[in-house]
């Protein structure tokens, strides 16, 4: 038999391993957590840590998914990014189409 011929190890038998989607296998890494010393604007102690799980009635891990979202959503774009302004050829056309105001005003709350 020739190199382009030879059987790989295994090969012809069924298999019964299942190959992990790429999302699967990145949601699988694990992240190391070190609580700091004492309370600062960027980490926190271990006790607030247990103090901030109790209040929202979950566990360490839940309660690190649970700020993670609400940073997400407070933070980062929920919408795709558009073009920027209007340029004033597009500006004139929404104005365009836009309804015309309808009569005038004949008298004045101010006067």
């Amino acid at each position: 038999m020739t190199a382009l011929h030879a059987k790989s190890p295994g090969a012809g038998r069924a298999t019964n391993r299942k190959t992990l989607p790429a999302a699967k296998k990145a949601a699988s890494a694990s992240t190391l957590l070190r609580y700091r010393e004492k309370d600062t604007t960027y980490g926190v102690t271990r006790q607030t840590a247990q103090q901030l799980a109790e209040h929202f009635g979950v566990n360490d891990t839940q309660l690190l998914h649970l700020l993670l979202a609400q940073a997400a959503a407070r933070e980062l774009p929920q919408y795709e990014a558009d073009d920027g302004p209007l340029s004033d050829r597009a500006w004139a056309a929404v104005q365009a189409r836009a309804p015309k105001k309808l009569g005038k005003v004949v008298e004045s709350l101010i006067d």
